[in-house]
């Protein structure tokens, strides 16, 4: 990764669309986004998704699909489309990444700017190669941004199959 990309994405403003919190035993007293943060950065999910933004300066911004919190990492729980709307009005990011199908079924619903989507970041067959090809494609973006050559919103999906990624436009 160039360097320059590297502080490109440090002045960047993602936010990450996830599928539901659970807990992993910090969270039984009730919500607390930095207990959770802490829980889900030793995740496989948030150590694959650090893969995405590493050599980061700055952290990008977290949402789930859903106020609600499950109890284990099979949590399905229903998505809030107005929480997801809410968040994205707080944040104001130029980029949405929505990890999962249920994270892209929202995203699509409320987001119409640029959304890049990859697999649910605890997909047992996701590959380094396709983290980093997620990264790329932000880095791309935001060069885009920073030249003022952003003429209408990219959206597009990465998929993992057989060990290779492809490439999709939504």
């Amino acid at each position: 990764m160039s360097t320059h990309w590297t502080n490109r994405l440090s002045d960047c403003q993602v936010l990450v669309l996830l599928q539901n919190a659970y807990t992993k035993g910090s969270l039984k007293q009730g919500w607390n986004y930095q207990r959770w943060f802490n829980e889900f950065s030793t995740s496989r999910s948030g150590q694959r998704i650090s893969t995405v933004f590493e050599g980061q300066l700055k952290a990008p911004k977290y949402t789930n699909c859903t106020t609600k919190m499950g109890d284990n990492p099979d949590s399905l729980l229903v998505p809030m489309p107005s929480h997801v709307k809410s968040a994205i009005s707080r944040v104001k990011p130029k980029i949405l990444l929505a990890c999962g199908a249920i994270a892209e079924d929202v995203a699509q619903q409320v987001w119409q700017g640029d959304l890049i989507v990859m697999p649910h970041p605890a997909f047992r067959v996701l590959t380094n190669s396709l983290l980093v090809a997620v990264r790329e494609a932000i880095c791309n973006r935001l060069d885009q941004y920073d030249n003022n050559s952003v003429d209408a919103p990219i959206r597009f999906k990465f998929a993992q199959e057989r060990g290779k990624h492809k490439l999709f436009v939504l």
